[in-house]
């Protein structure tokens, strides 16, 4: 019996723990409107936390990936969260023209919202351990996660996605 005990708090010990959560966000997105947690109709929502602009790429490449997958699953929508630490306003403007300005789709303009937090912080609040590692939430209506994904898109993800949205997509029609 002891030995099972020590087993199981090992086992506990050394198992990831992930937000259940996702934190509110609230921000203008490079529109110029008013974006935040929840806004969305979607049932599930992807969000993109990239810390560093190099990560843009990454980003991109599940965008992407996220073609195919939107046309089968209307009920799905994405969010770039940008997330730097506090800077000054000057700073803010000038980081939302730069970004606005290379960026001239008003649709993906209407998807990116930069936070200005406690780097820190908000990464231990969703469980992060390298700003270097983009993450990637599905996200309900209700802010709960439903999954999390560090790092590139992979097959793997992008298949454990769309069994999250076909499953989600079965729960509402069951309501």
């Amino acid at each position: 019996m002891t030995w099972f005990l020590m087993v199981m708090l090992v086992s506990e010990a050394v198992t990831e723990a992930s937000p259940t959560h996702f934190p509110h966000f609230e921000g203008k997105n490079l529109n110029g409107e008013t974006l935040a947690l929840g806004d969305s109709t979607a049932n599930v929502t992807l969000i993109f936390v990239a810390f560093k602009q190099e990560q843009q790429p990454q980003v991109d490449r599940w965008i992407s990936a996220l073609g195919p997958i939107q046309e089968s699953h209307p009920d799905f929508d994405y969010v770039e969260l940008p997330t730097i630490k506090p800077v000054s306003r000057v700073v803010r403007f000038m980081i939302y023209r730069g970004m606005r300005s290379g960026i001239k789709d008003p649709e993906k303009r209407a998807r990116i919202v930069t936070q200005y937090v406690d780097i820190p912080a908000y990464m231990a609040t969703l469980q992060l351990k390298d700003e270097d590692v983009i993450a990637t939430f599905a996200v309900g209506k209700d802010g709960r996660i439903f999954k999390r994904w560090l790092g590139p898109v992979s097959d793997e993800a992008v298949a454990e996605l769309k069994v999250l949205l076909a499953h989600q997509a079965e729960g509402a029609e069951g309501r």
